[in-house]
């Protein structure tokens, strides 16, 4: 069953556009880079400054990047020079999310050997020390290929390499490569002009300039603004000596006015392709310096509209802002003003209808607006946080970044703790030191740093509760309030939800009703009080549907269907799931597309409908791995073990549920680890191996037990009666599941397996001793209940 189409080769940083001049005369090193990725590991384009390393990398990606099972992962190098950040920013491209305690190194290659992708990392030159890197990937990695760029090569040893020449000027073809280049940027024709008198002086330019592509570029769009003729003169003058792209960079450099000069120095703080607004902010919105700057072919405009630095220019810019503290600081406000503004007028998109394309945007201005909030933290930017805090954790949060919320919200805590002794008044930053300690903490709950996350929460809303920033303070309450539901505080939460929406209706905030109104919504039918549930979603739905955000209309749709399944109204339930699928697919949501998929899957296992619900959660498995949703991935690969073996295909399922509690070990993640033992506990029962189905269940108890989630040790208790079944306890067994699937917090996707058990005690025992059982044990409580698993799992 496709439920999307197929994946986009590209991922992680964006990518360089397609440049203005096309791709000529490197067919030849195309295919010896082709071979060379396919026998070796690790891959090494190097060459001068602008000779075409980047380019060649992106058109093999282009061509090539469907053989590779996980795509390519690009990595742009760009501002990055220590280690620790090089393997963050290979982490962030590649979809993994390291967890603590344990070597970042080591998580990063032991993840990519389970890859069938490449990396691509691009101008490698800017890192420090990659020996250690180097070798270790070597030793360690077997699934991915490494495809570095790099103006040099004495960092890397025994690396398969491929040096760039500058492209052919004369020779067999007619125009030779470099020269129709040349001709193809300069009368944007592909060459056809350059035959009879223009050909000789093109292939003159070609040479001088050594075929350097991004020289000839540069050569190109200066003989569109002042003729041939006359460009050859300049050019047969200044540029000289073996570095022809250096020399006629600093003539172009010399050439610029005032106003250019430091117009070009501003954006070079830009760290990747930038849209006219952007360059206009950083300029001063001087359309004619714009215009000079393009013309002199020192920025570059794409066919797509947007615009680049090349490398070399940005690199002599950032020599000239650097030399002038005053400029410097003030482009750097300049940037966090506008970017954090940016996001500001786009959070209204990225919590309506227009969903994937805010997502799109901010994807594509990823690294600068990264740098934007770096500068604004960095130089205590309080305006710019301000501004930028809730779009950007709303970014996070909808694309599941939460090692990278976790970062940017606690630097910027950091920051505005040492700025309340400064200039603005400490009241004033207090508030937004709140503010970011509320994603602080709410990206640590979804990274399971339960105490610390909560010990966040509570800190920040006492800040807010005396400054009386009552929107802020719902937000705080509500994230509180799923703290402790996850923690099994079920009254504790419904305090926080009920405090958030009355502090919600005092300000007519109907964005913060509603969102409270979806955790009562949850909370009731967790305590078994459905008809509450339904009242609460259904009015969650109405008011979101009011406000135009269909990303709460689908999560209306997604927890209205679990409420269903609960009450056993299926039907009902199926028509809310594909709902909410269809309305994540509308907004172009990836993790909301994957979470809806999982939950149909898992509506068809409970339907018996085993052969849907495998094809359904095979899907989801897929779509989280594609956007590195590890968490999340491990409870769908549970249930695909389940559907797998529901279908007689044993040793299928124990493949599945084994790779999830490896997974679960492998990225710190403790209770989605005591599902899969839970599951694997079940495989193993069935399968009469219930010596190790014992074991597992025992060890998925006591990890539950940690975070006192109710749902997670009730799964615990059902595996235990299910293996008592399987011993011929019966009554045993009876005494603990009938108590448990009375609990409201008895997970929903596990009722089926519950009925069929319960089905075979009752024909065991009889339907007088099982309500003997039921009589005696139904009030026990969770406590007892535990006490009476462990002893039955010794």
């Amino acid at each position: 069953m496709t439920l999307l189409s197929k994946p986009t080769v590209l991922s992680g940083d964006p990518a360089p556009s397609i440049y203005p001049g096309p791709f000529l005369g490197r067919q030849t090193e195309l295919g010896k880079l082709k071979k060379l990725i396919e026998s070796n590991r690790i891959i090494l384009i190097h060459g001068r400054p602008g000779i075409g390393k980047t380019r060649l990398a992106l058109e093999y990606a282009r061509e090539f990047g469907e053989d590779f099972a996980d795509g390519v992962k690009w990595v742009n190098l760009s501002g990055i020079s220590s280690m620790d950040r090089l393997v963050a920013a290979i982490a962030h491209a590649s979809g993994l999310r390291f967890y603590e305690g344990q070597d970042h190194v080591g998580q990063l290659l032991a993840y990519l050997s389970g890859m069938d992708c490449i990396v691509v990392l691009d101008g490698v030159e800017r890192s420090r020390d990659l020996t250690d890197l180097h070798n270790r990937f070597r030793q360690e990695v077997t699934g991915c290929r490494c495809l570095c760029t790099s103006t040099h090569t004495n960092f890397l040893d025994n690396v398969a390499a491929l040096k760039l020449e500058g492209l052919q000027c004369e020779g067999a073809t007619d125009p030779a490569p470099g020269t129709a280049l040349l001709a193809a940027i300069a009368f944007d024709d592909s060459g056809n002009t350059t035959s009879g008198e223009h050909l000789p002086i093109l292939e003159r330019i070609c040479d001088r300039l050594s075929g350097n592509p991004l020289a000839l570029e540069m050569a190109g769009l200066l003989i569109r603004r002042q003729g041939l003729d006359e460009s050859a003169r300049e050019l047969d003058e200044v540029v000289k000596g073996d570095s022809p792209l250096e020399t006629l960079l600093c003539y172009l450099l010399e050439s610029l006015d005032q106003r250019s000069s430091r117009a070009l120095a501003r954006l070079s703080v830009l760290e990747s392709n930038f849209d006219r607004p952007a360059m206009e902010a950083l300029v001063g919105d001087d359309g004619k310096t714009i215009d000079h700057l393009l013309k002199a072919a020192l920025v570059r405009e794409y066919s797509d509209g947007r615009f680049h630095l090349p490398d070399p220019v940005r690199q002599a810019a950032a020599k000239i802002l650097t030399g002038s503290p005053n400029q410097e600081e003030n482009a750097a406000l300049t940037l966090s003003r506008f970017y954090m503004n940016w996001l500001k007028k786009l959070e209204p998109m990225l919590k309506g209808g227009k969903q994937r394309e805010a997502l799109e945007r901010v994807l594509s201005d990823r690294a600068n607006v990264r740098t934007a909030w770096i500068h604004a933290v960095r130089n205590r930017d309080f305006e710019s946080i301000r501004m930028g805090i809730p779009s950007l954790s709303l970014f996070f949060d909808t694309m599941s970044w939460f090692q990278e919320g976790v970062k940017a919200f606690s630097t910027a805590v950091g920051a505005l703790r040492a700025e309340k002794s400064v200039a603005y008044g400490s009241e004033e930053v207090e508030e937004v030191l709140a503010m970011a300690q509320t994603r602080e903490g709410w990206f640590l709950y979804h990274l399971g740093k339960m105490e610390e996350s909560r010990e966040i929460l509570e800190r920040s809303l006492f800040i807010l509760r005396h400054y009386g920033n009552l929107p802020e303070m719902a937000l705080a309450l509500n994230r509180l309030g799923v703290l402790a539901q996850y923690r099994g505080k079920l009254q504790e939460a419904a305090e926080y939800f009920e405090e958030a929406l009355r502090t919600s209706l005092s300000i007519v905030d109907e964005a913060g009703q509603a969102r409270a109104l979806n955790n009562l919504g949850i909370l009731a039918a967790t305590r078994g009080e459905f008809g509450k549930a339904e009242e609460h979603l259904l009015a969650y739905r109405e008011q979101s549907e009011k406000l135009g955000r269909l990303v709460d209309v689908s999560k209306a749709h997604h927890n209205l269907g679990l409420l269903c399944i609960k009450q056993g109204r299926l039907l009902d339930a199926r028509r809310h799931l594909v709902e909410n699928l269809q309305l994540k697919r509308t907004v172009g949501s990836l993790l909301g597309t994957a979470n809806a998929v999982a939950m149909l899957g898992r509506l068809s296992y409970t339907l018996g409908r085993f052969e849907d619900a495998l094809d359904m959660l095979e899907e989801a498995v897929r779509l989280r791995r594609r956007i590195g949703d590890r968490r999340r991935m491990i409870g769908s690969m549970e249930n695909e073990g389940l559907a797998l073996l529901r279908l007689g295909r044993e040793s299928e399922a124990y493949r599945v549920v084994h790779e999830s509690i490896e997974s679960a070990r492998c990225y710190g993640y403790a209770l989605e680890e005591a599902g899969a033992l839970a599951t694997m506990a079940q495989i193993a029962t069935v399968t009469g191996k219930l010596d190790e189905a014992r074991s597992a269940a025992s060890l998925a108890l006591e990890l539950s037990l940690q975070f006192e989630t109710r749902p997670a040790i009730l799964q615990c208790v059902l595996v235990t009666a299910e293996i008592l079944a399987a011993r011929e306890d019966y009554p045993e067994a009876a005494v603990l599941l009938l108590p448990a699937m009375s609990d409201p917090s008895f997970p929903g996707n596990l009722g089926r397996d519950a009925r069929q058990i319960l089905k075979r005690i009752r024909s065991e025992l009889g339907e007088d001793e099982l309500e003997k059982a039921g009589r005696t044990y139904g009030r026990m409580e969770l406590e007892e209940l535990v006490l009476r698993t462990r002893r039955a799992l010794r």
